[in-house]
């Protein structure tokens, strides 16, 4: 039986829940982690006055029951055991973890996995800003692990991302996969403009989008329809319940080499028919500049 945390009010003053970690958690007696110090807004509070406790500690696993939009932290740091959140989840949800798996039953804030390092992070619903990325200052984002996430989610998802996998089943902003020095990032409800904007390495794959795609112009379109490794990714996908496009299966994708101005070994898969679209497009705008430039 897990340690369930029935969460007592809907306060709307953040709280900071890094201490309450299967680890840290499981040889304690249930009076002791009520008496546990945590931190909400300038205040320190028990444990107990924010959660009512319920079930044991020693098998791993950590439920948290309430509307938690206002809980930050949750999973950070983790190195094992597992934690599920019945609602949605507040910011840094396992930000740096290297072990165990956590999952949220709705959406989380900024931050979500940030510079995670192993692990698992599953999120069914929506996420924020940064996801698996870097914070300031630091020069690497996700190390390694897995997020997945079956909403969309905000802006610079994947940024400075070094290994692992992040897959997003419904579009994502602006600056998507921005730094990449390695690793795969599926997007399968595509991106809005700059997705691996200064790429050094790394997999970004596209899929339509509500949009057409506009590649930046430091990306080189180049011949490859059908990467080899496709395939395999998507059935390990498939396997771990990421919902895969119908179109995707037996649909031809359109690599680009970039970021140019970071050495060009980076690629952008991004389905053929969309971007047969903005190869289009970008063509006719070449055409007009020298039809712009000959009446000069």
């Amino acid at each position: 039986m897990p340690l369930f945390m029935h969460l007592k009010s809907d306060s709307k003053i953040p709280m900071d829940a890094s201490l309450l970690l299967p680890e840290r958690l499981e040889s304690l007696s249930l009076e002791t982690i009520a008496s546990l110090p945590l931190t909400q807004g300038n205040q320190t509070i028990a444990c107990g006055e924010l959660f009512e406790l319920e079930g044991v500690t020693t098998d791993g696993e950590l439920i948290f029951q309430g509307d938690c939009r206002q809980i930050n932290g949750i999973g950070a740091g983790m190195t094992r055991g597992r934690i599920q959140v019945s609602g949605n989840a507040g910011r840094h949800v396992a930000r740096r973890m290297s072990g165990g798996e956590v999952t949220v039953n709705g959406n989380v804030g900024d931050w979500g996995g940030a510079e995670l390092s192993g692990g698992l992070l599953i999120v069914n619903g929506s996420a924020g800003n940064s996801l698996g990325g870097a914070y300031p200052g630091e020069k690497k984002g996700m190390r390694g692990g897995e997020i997945s996430v079956s909403g969309g989610a905000g802006t610079l998802v994947g940024q400075r991302m070094r290994r692992g996998l992040i897959a997003v089943s419904q579009s994502v902003g602006e600056g998507a996969g921005a730094g990449m020095i390695a690793g795969t990032l599926v997007l399968a409800g595509g991106a809005e403009e700059c997705p691996g904007i200064g790429m050094k390495r790394g997999t970004i794959l596209m899929g339509t989008g509500e949009q057409p795609f506009r590649p930046w112009p430091t990306f080189a379109p180049v011949a490859n329809p059908r990467p080899a490794f496709l395939q395999l990714l998507l059935n390990d996908l498939h396997r771990r319940g990421f919902p895969i496009p119908a179109d995707w299966s037996d649909g031809r994708f359109r690599c680009y080499r970039g970021d140019l101005l970071e050495g060009g070994l980076g690629e952008l898969f991004i389905l053929q028919d969309v971007a047969s679209h903005a190869l289009k497009e970008t063509q006719s705008r070449q055409r007009q500049s020298l039809q712009n430039q000959g009446t000069r």
